[in-house]
Formats: structure tokens, C-alpha cells, sequence
């Protein structure tokens, strides 16, 4: 083999040999970012769960026991006496009671949103078995301090419940920070969910997962699963009324059981789909129940759609060949019997006016009908057939037999 040949042989086999040499170069650089981006974000979520763990309290329902818990004795059926008292729901003497004589009904998350001591959390757990209130509500901070709490106000239909402190030290206030509402129509499949909760003990609940899928209608009147924002995560029973948190750390919605679970407690195990009803709905309703203080659901009978979403239901052609108002609403459904029923209101008709608002939302809607009030008569304007005409209807409290999808 020539001198000529040999060199060009080398030059090849050099070539070729630094190919792999860079990519390998190139491999072990772009793990690197990557690790450095995963890193960061790992950061961010650890700053995220410290700042969002002060925002979150335990909620603890109870009810007056039929004798003091100090006094239960063994029976002789009860090798274990604590046990039966646990089996039973009964707070047990051994668990250092901060209220002897009553025992829990529930125990939920709730998240502070005002710095004088307002909490939103879930209705379920300040619930008796007969369905009436707690009759004493504790809440334990995140610093495992405890303090008494008045039920402010409650949507029942939605399982919402607006507590306020009433016991705080005006020495030693309770250390927390307040958990601010983001944008829920900003949350996209494949956006993070963080679900933050405060169970029973001093261990708190920080997951991640992913937005799965946005709510598809604005209004909870008949379709409710339809309202909630769904998340593909998986959450302690305890956890339930804790925050739905963005990226950012904002509120874009409260952690909320499934209708068929309400009641009795313990509630089933998560199936890792969530479902938190919408922050947009939620800081509606939060002001509304802020300012009526109401725990009843007020009602009417009659499920309403906004124009996107009628649009998106009857298709551009039979939308735009529907004879509708500039402004309102659409009344999807009317129960029977209800106000809207007798006041001769019609699927079909849109909601134009409540007492003399215009009507532009199915939120908006729930915003004026909470501020009204149980007992109040309104007056709405109603558009049918290109035509416009005014009924009277008086709200009423929603009745056990309206259910929902």
C-alpha cells in the first residue's frame, strides 16, 4: 500500500471516528439542559408548595355527642374500647380532644381568602348524617394551630361553605397567606394542575398533574359535571374543598367531589381524574355569598346556555337562522313545578333582563340571582319568537327533587 493511499485511509478513519466523538459531545450537552430546565422547575414547585401550604387549613365538623367522650366505658363486647370509638366516628378519649363531648362529622381542606380570617372550603364535612350543620366547626393552620370558625354561608347544590374565624389572637394571629383566583378559562388540556390539600394530622398534600379537560358549560343548574374543570390527578378524600392551582400558583378552582359521593362520609378513593369547579365560577359565587351571607340554594327552574355554547349545540346554520335578541341568554330547560314553570316560561325563550340588568352570562345570571335572594321578587325580561315581554316570578329555595345530570 502507497504512502498516498495510507494517508488517505487515516484521514477517513479519523473522520469518522470524530463523528460519534461529537455527537457523543452532543448527547451528554442536551441531558444537561434539560436537567437544568427540570431542575428549575422542581425549584419552582418546591417555592410553590411552601408559599401555598400557608394559604390552606383542615376542616373539622363536628356535632354534640350523646355523652361525653371522657366518660364512654369499655363494654364487654369491646376488647378494645378505642377501636369501637373509632369504628363508631367517635373521637376518641386517647386523642387528646380540644372538644370533649363532641365528635367529627367530617374532615375537609379549605384555603384562606382574606387576610381577616375568610375561608372557602367544601360543605360535605360540616354536614350531619341528617343533613343539617355542624354544630361547631375547628380549623387547624398550617403552623397546627387551632381556631373555632362560624359558617358564613353555603351553597348547598354546589357543596360550598364560607367560613370565618371568630377565635384568632389578636396576640398571636394565625400566620397565613391569602390565596389570590386566576384566570379558569386560561386552563388548557395539557396545562399543570396542582392540588394542594391539609388532611387530618400534620402532613399536607402537594400534587402535580395536568389540566385533562376544560369545563364545557358556565352554568350548574341541570348539567353539573359539565361545569367542573377535570384534572388527571389523585387526591386524599381529606383534600376535597382544597385549591386547584395554575403554574403560577393562582386558584383556578376548588377540589370538589363528584355529586353521587356528597353525603355520609368517608367518601370513595380518588380514581386519579379530579374534578374542582371553575375559579371564574367560584369568585362569582364567592361574592355573592360574601354579601347575602345565604346558606340556601336559590332558584327559579330553569337551565340556562350562553350563545357560545348554543351556537356550538345547534351548529352556525341553525344558530343564525334562530330568532334571538341582541343580548340574553338562552333558557335551555324549565322544571316542572317550579316559578319559571308557572310564570309560562319555555325552552327555546332567551333570558334578555333580571331586574333591569342585561343578562350577558349564565355567571352573570347566578351573580344576580344569589344578590336577589330567597323571597325576592324579580322581574325578568323575556324574548320568544322576536317578541319581548316582562314576568314576575318570586325566587325560591331549590327543591331536593330538581336534580342533576
Amino acid at each position: 500500500m502507497t504512502k498516498t493511499r495510507l494517508l488517505v485511509l487515516a484521514a477517513t478513519l479519523l473522520a469518522a471516528a470524530a463523528v460519534p466523538a461529537q455527537d457523543r459531545s452532543e448527547e451528554r450537552r442536551e441531558p444537561s439542559d434539560g436537567l437544568s430546565a427540570a431542575i428549575a422547575l422542581q425549584q419552582h414547585f418546591g417555592r410553590l408548595a411552601a408559599r401555598s401550604y400557608q394559604t390552606v387549613v383542615t376542616v373539622t365538623g363536628y356535632q354534640k355527642a350523646v355523652q361525653p367522650v371522657m366518660m364512654l366505658q369499655p363494654t364487654e363486647a369491646a376488647a378494645n374500647p378505642v377501636d369501637e370509638l373509632q369504628e363508631e366516628g367517635w373521637a376518641a378519649a386517647t386523642d387528646e380532644d380540644l372538644y370533649p363531648g363532641y365528635r367529627p362529622t367530617g374532615v375537609a381542606t379549605g384555603f384562606v381568602v382574606q387576610a381577616d380570617g375568610e375561608i372557602l372550603t367544601c360543605l360535605h364535612a360540616l354536614q350531619k348524617p341528617d343533613g343539617t350543620f355542624a354544630d361547631l366547626i375547628d380549623v387547624q393552620t398550617h403552623d397546627l394551630r387551632h381556631t373555632i370558625c362560624e359558617l358564613s354561608a353555603a351553597e348547598p347544590t354546589l357543596n360550598i361553605a364560607l367560613l370565618r374565624m371568630v377565635t384568632m389572637s389578636a396576640e398571636h394571629p394565625p400566620k397565613f397567606e391569602v390565596a389570590e383566583f386566576g384566570d379558569s378559562v386560561a386552563a388548557l388540556p395539557g396545562h399543570y394542575a396542582i392540588g394542594v390539600g391539609d388532611p387530618s394530622g400534620p402532613e399536607q398534600y402537594f400534587g402535580v398533574g395536568y389540566v385533562t379537560s376544560p369545563p364545557s358549560r358556565d352554568c350548574y343548574q341541570e348539567n353539573m359535571t359539565a361545569t367542573y374543570l377535570q384534572a388527571s390527578l389523585r387526591v386524599h378524600p381529606e383534600c376535597y374543598g382544597g385549591p386547584l392551582l395554575n403554574v403560577r400558583g393562582e386558584v383556578i378552582g376548588i377540589l370538589l367531589p363528584l355529586r353521587s359521593r356528597f353525603g355520609a362520609l368517608p367518601i370513595e378513593p380518588a380514581r386519579g381524574l379530579e374534578f374542582a369547579l371553575p375559579s371564574n365560577v367560584l369568585s362569582g359565587l364567592y361574592n355573592s355569598l360574601r354579601q347575602v351571607g345565604s346558606a340556601r340554594s336559590p332558584w327559579l327552574g330553569f337551565a340556562v346556555m350562553s350563545r357560545a355554547e348554543l351556537l356550538k349545540d345547534k351548529g352556525p346554520e341553525a344558530f343564525a337562522a334562530m330568532p334571538k335578541p341582541r343580548f340574553g341568554i338562552y333558557i335551555e330547560n324549565v322544571f316542572s313545578p317550579s316559578p319559571a314553570a308557572a310564570a309560562g316560561l319555555q325552552p327555546g325563550d332567551f333570558l334578555v333582563k333580571f331586574d333591569g340588568e342585561y343578562v350577558q352570562s349564565p355567571i352573570l345570571f347566578q351573580r344576580f340571582l344569589y344578590l336577589a335572594g330567597i323571597g325576592a321578587d324579580v322581574t325578568l325580561e323575556i324574548h320568544r319568537d322576536g317578541e319581548t315581554f316582562e314576568r314576575r316570578l318570586r325566587v325560591e329555595e331549590r327543591p331536593k327533587s330538581a336534580t342533576q345530570r
